[in-house]
């Protein structure tokens, strides 16, 4: 797993278990955040492994938070052998 799977697993773990503290069902997860019952339920039942970003927006907002998502470049260097 790379650490950009292990980042969205861990993100999306952790706003279910918000959701789930605040005793909100799959389906009233889903009316909270404005999406499809599916989404909630492939998210939550880890069909979807990568969840596109206005998702997460939105399930973030249902559970009361704020994520904030930043792209950071990268440069790759190639060494001659």
């Amino acid at each position: 797993m790379t650490s950009y799977e292990s980042f969205l697993k861990h993100l999306v773990d952790e706003l279910f278990d918000d959701a789930a503290r605040q005793n909100m069902t799959w389906d009233r997860f889903a009316e909270a955040a404005g999406t499809s019952k599916s989404t909630v339920y492939r998210l939550g039942s880890r069909i979807t492994r990568f969840p596109r970003i206005d998702t997460i927006y939105k399930l973030s907002k249902a559970v009361g938070k704020d994520v904030k998502i930043i792209k950071r470049r990268f440069k790759h260097y190639v060494r001659a052998a």
